[in-house]
């Protein structure tokens, strides 16, 4: 086998090294300019899939009709009460009124997934423990814990504006 030494090669070609040195860096740059392209587009899809919370939520359980306003603030969801729809569209007088904060204090845990917070359930004037997680673009679980129990609700995107919101 025929080797050649790298003192043999310096002196024949003494560019070499400085090319050697010019294809490292080339490469290492790459390297890190495609390594920070892809933390970027990542944390951008990351933020656009936890920006999917914000909007009005409708319950989807039987008998309970409550609408919700979830925005971020600081990253952070707060879910308001807009009031308490029926299915034709009107809005119920005898139940708690808009604008009582019913979801807070949460902090983002990865996987679309919110804990450490409270929500507030206004029929029963109580506050308890929660998590609240994306399941879909359109879709969201809200827990509820009491000790070892626990409630889920179901919650579907509606398509209300600030207009539409009942007075008061």
């Amino acid at each position: 086998m025929f080797y050649l030494s790298k003192k043999y090669l310096e002196n024949k070609y003494p560019g070499l090294l400085f090319y050697q040195l010019l294809v490292a860096f080339v490469k290492f740059s790459c390297f890190f300019l495609f390594g920070a392209l892809f933390v970027l587009i990542l944390s951008n899809d990351l933020t656009a899939q936890q920006n999917d919370i914000v909007g009005y939520w409708k319950s989807c359980d039987e008998g309970d009709n409550m609408v919700v306003r979830i925005d971020l603030v600081d990253g952070i969801p707060e879910g308001y009460l807009v009031g308490f729809q029926r299915n034709d569209g009107s809005w119920e007088d005898n139940k708690p009124k808009k604008g009582v904060k019913v979801m807070y204090g949460f902090k983002y845990k990865g996987d679309l997934k919110w804990n450490g917070g409270k929500i507030f359930d206004p029929i029963a004037d109580r506050a308890y423990r929660g998590v609240v997680k994306i399941q879909s673009k359109d879709t969201i679980k809200a827990t509820g814990y009491w000790g070892f129990l626990w409630d889920d609700i179901l919650y579907k995107r509606i398509g209300l504006e600030k207009k539409d919101e009942p007075k008061g």
